[in-house]
């Protein structure tokens, strides 16, 4: 089944629709990021995104910023989970037009 298209209106950004779940073992859950979120989403992006051989400390700061940019943009532009079991597994961005205008 084709899952349902995001919506949007002019004053408003697009929204995800309803979190959805499947049945299958392994499945994941995809729902819009909650603030309860942005630490793992945070530790998802450094563990990524982090350049090789930053150290301890380096890494800490990438993910105190990652985390505050996550914060700072929540709600601005659209942001989901990938949730597994309880915990997040991976995570996107969309940039809304209202984001990109500043």
């Amino acid at each position: 089944a084709t899952p349902p298209a995001m919506s949007a209106t002019a004053s408003s950004p697009p929204r995800p629709p309803a979190p959805r779940r499947c049945d299958a073992a392994g499945a994941v859950e995809v729902r819009e990021m909650a603030e309860k979120d942005i630490p793992a989403v945070a530790a998802l992006l450094t563990d990524a995104f982090a350049a090789p051989g930053y150290s301890a400390l380096q890494r800490a700061i990438v993910r105190a910023e990652t985390a505050a940019g996550l914060a700072e943009r929540r709600g601005a532009s659209l942001l989901l989970v990938a949730e597994r079991e309880g915990a997040v597994v991976g995570s996107v961005e969309a940039f809304t037009p209202d984001f990109l205008s500043g």
